[in-house]
């Protein structure tokens, strides 16, 4: 009889051929198993599938390739990242063994501990102070989350996940690069909520560990110039609104890339509205260059007062502009009745992610207008100001 109904996914540790494991693969029946074995026990892992007939899809074997902390848990990283995307949501995973005490098993039930895991029938884990390894392999594990929570733009859980495991390591390579990810994740956080010049400080912070532990090791030249990239990038942002004090083209396209990252994470509302003001600035943008042409012509009294998107429209059209003529006035109107009835403007609407979608191509297309007539292509500033991408085989090459 297994212990409970409910789908379980387990990790299990085989250490030899004469382990008592049938008895607790069947107390327990995971539906989805990952064998971690040492090489001497693979062939009893195969017996397993075999006898109880588990499917393919089902299963995965992986083997330590010997004692060393660190490779070590790499296996246990790759098996927990399976069973965890074959686990409902709120179910616990299993750690399974049934074997005498020894350096790897302690090593897999601290990691087992650490994440979570539901534990059976195995030793205590290891104190976390016990083994001079403990924090690069709990630093290794960590990585894998931080390039998960980073890659989707939350970065501010990102930078907390990296505070959390500097305070377990001693090791000063992994530290610099704990360190260089934590300001990285600091300053485009502090970058999506348009604070640029705290942002532009963490970036250079970042740049300079970066700089440093690529004395060691070539692997990290590509990933530091892409933050290199986008540094620049956010200067010249700077440079050209004199601190954020006017609209420019990069200050344009850094409001559509903002509203695009609100987008991936499906924070729709918030997206729109971002994406709007992007729609807006275009307008004033191309407002305040007829008016700075006039008045250097004309010496005319420049308008104080501020326009919004329609107001704007209908100005350009007035003065018979010849970009706004090649606009369609109902995408105009849409960009702005849907940010102007949404939770976070005037109104009480929700926004449904494919409603936002369609803005967002909305504004796309309002903003590569624009840029075109400043001879300016929107690709080549997008590459330059979309946040850096994390890989975590390249982190953990760098480990």
């Amino acid at each position: 009889m297994t212990e409970m109904s409910n789908p379980v996914t387990a990790i299990m540790f085989l250490a030899n051929e004469n382990d008592r494991t049938r008895e607790a693969y069947s107390s327990h029946k995971p539906t989805h198993i990952c064998f971690i074995c040492r090489q001497e026990a693979v062939r009893l892992a195969t017996k397993l599938i075999e006898e109880h007939g588990i499917e393919r899809g089902h299963y995965l074997v992986l083997t330590i390739p010997n004692q060393h902390p660190i490779p070590i848990a790499r296996v246990f990283y790759q098996a927990y990242f399976w069973a965890a995307e074959r686990t409902e949501a709120g179910a616990p995973i299993r750690f399974l063994a049934d074997v005498k005490p020894s350096q790897d098993l302690q090593i897999l039930t601290t990691l087992a501990s650490f994440f979570g895991l539901d534990i059976r029938g195995v030793a205590e884990p290891l104190p976390e102070s016990g083994d001079e390894y403990i924090g690069e392999i709990l630093g290794l594990g960590i990585l894998r989350y931080v390039v998960d929570e980073f890659n989707v733009h939350r970065y501010d859980s990102a930078a907390r996940m990296i505070q959390q495991t500097l305070s377990k390591t001693n090791t000063l390579r992994l530290r610099s690069l704990l360190r260089a990810l934590e300001f990285l994740a600091e300053g485009y956080r502090d970058w999506q909520n348009f604070q640029y010049l705290t942002a532009k400080k963490s970036l250079q912070a970042s740049l300079n560990l970066l700089s440093e532990i690529e004395r060691d090791t070539k692997a990290v030249k590509p990933f530091r110039e892409s933050i290199a990239t986008n540094a620049q990038f956010l200067e010249r942002v700077l440079g050209e609104t004199r601190g954020i004090s006017n609209i420019s083209p990069c200050l344009l396209v850094d409001l559509f890339l903002n509203g695009l990252r609100s987008l991936e994470t499906r924070d729709c509302v918030d997206s729109v509205v971002r994406l709007y003001r992007c729609a807006e600035g275009c307008m004033k943008f191309r407002v305040s260059s007829l008016e700075s042409r006039a008045s250097r012509a004309k010496k005319r009294t420049r308008r104080k007062k501020e326009l919004d998107l329609i107001q704007s429209y209908r100005l350009l059209v007035k003065r018979e502009d010849s970009w706004v003529r090649k606009l369609e006035y109902n995408e105009i109107k849409d960009i702005m009745f849907c940010r102007n009835y949404s939770m976070l403007a005037h109104g009480l609407r929700a926004i449904e992610f494919d409603e936002a979608v369609s803005i967002s191509q909305k504004v796309k297309k309002l903003l590569e207008s624009l840029l075109l007539e400043e001879s300016v292509r929107l690709e080549d500033l997008q590459r330059k100001g979309w946040h850096t991408v994390l890989s975590y085989e390249l982190l953990q090459r760098l480990f």
